[in-house]
């Protein structure tokens, strides 16, 4: 007899209108801060629920226009002293966190492998040898999806900087008896230039 149905021990339907919602979401995010900030933003990067932006501030008024997302971003993460902390929207639907505001390198070597630091919470430097916090932040928070847990954890920030720096550069991690090459080759990227690419398929490509 033909099988003509198939179980899921999960909703398949509402798993793909949730991922579909929220990617709706993160458009909608995008553009609420391309137009809060104008000509001062600079996208990054993304991943499924995140966007990582760099803001130019030439006129210093980063706290106040940051001041009026209020209603549209949690500001729960920051420390309590922080003039900007909130928890008016802590956790409600729908609405953006912010993670990291005070960032001063971040690298994006591929899809969903980055690395960024940021500025010392303790002494606010970007190093100072004289705060025992700072190697912490200079190690930097990386993101390595596709590598084990235990071959990533050997990575740093100066390693993504080598490989940026150093074309072709790249490393062997060692996992028990496998090894996994660590570098920016982009099988899935059409690069003009160190800064600028295009996903393949893209028109400009063509």
């Amino acid at each position: 007899m033909e099988r003509n149905s198939e179980y899921h021990s999960y909703n398949i339907i509402n798993g793909f209108i949730i991922l579909e919602r929220s990617k709706e979401n993160l458009y909608r995010g995008y553009d609420h801060m391309k137009a809060h900030f104008r000509g001062n933003l600079k996208f990054l990067a993304t991943e499924t629920d995140s966007l990582k932006f760099q803001i130019f501030d030439p006129e210093d008024t980063i706290i106040e226009k940051m001041a009026e997302l209020k209603s549209f971003v949690d500001f729960s993460r920051l420390p309590p002293s922080h003039i900007l902390y909130d928890t008016s929207i802590k956790n409600k639907l729908g609405s953006w966190k912010l993670t990291e505001l005070n960032i001063y390198q971040f690298i994006s070597l591929k899809s969903k492998i980055f690395s960024y630091v940021c500025v010392c919470d303790k002494c606010f430097n970007t190093f100072d040898p004289k705060c025992k916090f700072c190697a912490y932040y200079n190690r930097g928070k990386i993101g390595a999806t596709g590598y084990p847990k235990s071959a990533a954890m050997n990575l740093n920030h100066q390693h993504y900087n080598k490989v940026l720096q150093e074309k072709y550069s790249e490393f062997k991690l060692n996992e028990s008896r496998s090894q996994f090459r660590f570098n920016s080759l982009d099988t899935r990227r059409y690069f003009v230039d160190r800064e600028k690419s295009f996903a393949l398929g893209h028109y400009k490509t063509l």
